[in-house]
């Protein structure tokens, strides 16, 4: 809470911080704990100051963190995604639910229902994201080398180039 005062009081907002009429009435908002809260409301305040400077809009939170160390992204990017984390998506003023944070990371159930919100959302911050997986399974098939009939060719010209001068 002392971090938060002080970030208010840097940022030069009263204390306690005052909650804008539409996240008064946000349904998903009000079932945040305070804390949590307290950085959406940080988080909006910067996208305000944001838009009157032109400068990009916070799109996602990650409201695990004080607010002083939250993770946020603009242009429709996902900060890490963590076990415990909380993701605020700001365009849609809640949550972002289990499956779908590990829809980001590739992972696809047949069966949602099998487990719950909490366990998705465990299982989407310990998850290897599939993007990951195809980047090293490229990088490694450009890391070989296939020899070709021109390869072979040069080769042979570069030796007989040599064998010539000794």
């Amino acid at each position: 809470k002392e971090t938060h005062m002080a970030m208010a009081n840097a940022s030069g907002v009263n204390w306690p911080l005052q909650t804008p009429d539409d996240l008064e009435k946000n349904e998903w908002f009000n079932t945040l704990p305070l804390r949590e809260r307290e950085v959406v409301i940080f988080v909006m305040n910067k996208n305000k100051d944001n838009s009157s400077t032109d400068e990009p809009l916070v799109r996602f939170a990650d409201l695990y963190h004080s607010a002083n160390r939250t993770p946020m992204s603009s242009h429709d990017v996902v900060p890490t995604i963590l076990p415990s984390g909380t993701v605020w998506d700001c365009k849609r003023g809640r949550l972002l639910l289990g499956m779908e944070q590990l829809a980001l990371q590739g992972i696809q159930f047949e069966s949602p229902d099998i487990l719950t919100n909490n366990q998705n959302q465990d299982l989407a911050g310990n998850a290897f994201p599939s993007t990951i997986m195809i980047a090293l399974q490229i990088s490694m098939i450009c890391s070989l080398d296939y020899p070709s009939t021109s390869d072979d060719l040069a080769m042979d010209a570069i030796q007989q180039c040599l064998n010539r001068l000794r």
